[in-house]
């Protein structure tokens, strides 16, 4: 019994079908998936290589696809489709030792998105519920050993299973923490538990020209090889879905609907750094120096409340042309943001540094405990986005180094370039993500190089060297200048609000002996 027959049986999956005419493409789709090609027609041939652009269909078909295919075109739904068709008809249980048990895994960027495509199982399964063991949030257990289950894009998730189907949602858009390119971890994970009939299937719209499905795309698109990728526009596949909301888009933002319904990737988004410029920077990196006498150090912090985000520190310094981030502290929700800034307090003037500079996040908080701890919190200039684009000629020029750190790497590879009409480039991370360690150890080199990276002796040119015999001239020492220069200012605030706080007190005194007299 194959996926098609399935499909048009009354007493099977066509139930669920609305109007099985309208899902005539997707019908094409599963014949070459599966290899049918006996019960492809002219106008099945026609698609299949418009939307492939090959000419042979294997024989079994394939056992990796891809399709991407443009919003509201069914991928979810079909998803599902094939799921609980692998699961049941599949006869996949045969290949499986006493005791074991095969799985069907849905991934998508989360688990509340995965289980989009797990409800629609469940309604495939409300059809055949004899063959249902038992039904629970995240997955499903059928009584012939093997489950349909949705894992989170974590390639720690699947690890151990023996697996015979893998659907992966909208995998253009996954990221997290501990991967630019999770997918590529996923199936490195999974695939060697994988039976050699399973299915890797990946379906989703597209976005920029980097990541896994673009480079999937390039490899083996219009190519005869044993991977399929299917390409389509939201209304080959989904003839009901409206021109008007296609066209209106198009207006809006035209790069937008070309890659959200014609699955023509974004040009207007590129990855900022490329992943041999951060190799570069981080060859010669180490977990963090130590402070060095005489050295001029500055800080950047990206501050957080500690509910949500990370509170970060980064320090660098200066050193034969190159821009040096010698040290990066991390500390993760949930904490005290008060001893955080106290504990990175100590840190700075371990450094030298008597100013940090910083975001503008509750910047009046945040400038209130630095100043308890005898640092001055400068609010920086910059925004974040300029504070990337002001490094990056760091990195093409190699005139940066930074500590080895995964979590900072993956960082800088996440982020992302967008164009913005009459203005600057826009750098950012992509939704879900972080860019904490990123943002101070950048905003410190950055900092570094816009108050000293002329060097210092160019910012103090002018200055008339002192006299100190005859005949004899000594230059002042640059950095410790400097170091004393910021020293001073600190003393200077730490003073003002020591004298402030002394009017007041007498204010009050004077007050209360006059009404005491009174």
């Amino acid at each position: 019994m194959n996926i098609i027959t399935c499909v048009e049986d009354e007493s099977l999956f066509k139930p669920l079908f609305k109007d099985l005419n309208t899902w005539t493409s997707w019908k094409t789709f599963l014949k070459a998936l599966f290899g049918l090609k006996k019960l492809m027609n002219k106008s099945d041939l026609k698609l299949y290589r418009e939307s492939t652009k090959r000419k042979t269909i294997p024989k079994g078909g394939f056992k990796e696809a891809y399709a991407l295919v443009g919003r509201r075109g069914g991928k979810s739904f079909i998803s599902a489709l094939i799921a609980v068709y692998q699961a049941l008809f599949g006869g996949l249980e045969k290949y499986l030792s006493r005791g074991e048990t095969g799985w069907v895994f849905c991934i998508a960027t989360d688990k509340r998105q995965a289980k989009i495509v797990l409800d629609y199982c469940k309604a495939f399964l409300e059809l055949f519920e004899e063959e249902v063991d038992d039904s629970l949030t995240w997955e499903i257990r059928l009584k012939n050993r093997i489950n349909i289950a949705v894992r989170p894009a974590n390639f720690r998730a699947g690890r151990g299973y023996t697996t015979i189907c893998i659907i992966a949602d909208e995998i253009a858009f996954m990221r997290d923490e501990n991967s630019a390119n999770p997918f590529s971890e996923i199936i490195n994970s999974l695939e060697p538990g994988l039976l050699d009939e399973g299915i890797i299937l990946g379906i989703s719209s597209v976005y920029s020209r980097f990541g896994y499905l673009f480079d999937m795309h390039e490899e083996f698109f219009g190519k005869e090889d044993d991977v399929l990728i299917w390409k389509a526009d939201t209304l080959t596949m989904n003839p009901t879905f409206s021109q008007k909301k296609i066209d209106r888009m198009m207006k809006r933002d035209k790069s937008v609907a070309l890659a959200e319904y014609y699955s023509i990737f974004r040009e207007d988004i590129e990855n900022f750094l490329s992943e041999p410029l951060i190799a570069a920077a981080m060859k010669d990196g180490l977990e963090h120096t130590l402070p060095f006498s005489g050295t001029t150090y500055v800080g950047f912090t990206d501050s957080s409340s500690g509910r949500q985000d990370s509170f970060t520190l980064g320090i660098a310094h200066q050193e034969d042309g190159l821009i040096i981030v010698d040290k990066l502290l991390e500390q993760k929700p949930p904490f005290n943001p008060e001893l955080t800034i106290k504990n990175f307090s100590e840190v700075l003037k371990s450094y030298g540094c008597w100013r940090v500079f910083g975001d503008r996040y509750a910047s009046g908080f945040v400038s209130n405990l630095f100043k308890k701890n005898s640092i001055v919190y400068e609010e920086s200039k910059l925004t974040k986005s300029e504070i990337y684009l002001n490094a990056q000629p760091l990195f093409t020029m190699n005139k940066i180094r930074l500590p080895k750190d995964d979590r900072l790497k993956t960082q800088l590879l996440l982020l992302e370039r967008k164009p913005r009409s009459g203005g600057s480039d826009l750098v950012d991370h992509p939704a879900k993500c972080h860019d904490d360690r990123a943002n101070s150890a950048l905003g410190a080199a950055v900092h570094l190089q816009q108050n000293y990276g002329r060097s210092v002796e160019e910012l103090l040119e002018g200055r008339r060297p002192v006299v100190i015999s005859r005949n004899r001239i000594r230059k002042k020492n640059p950095q410790k200048e400097l170091e004393q220069q910021v020293m001073k200012e600190v003393i200077d605030e730490v003073r003002k609000e020591e004298l402030e706080e002394k009017r007041i007190k007498a204010s009050k005194l004077a007050k209360l002996r006059s009404r005491v007299n009174g």
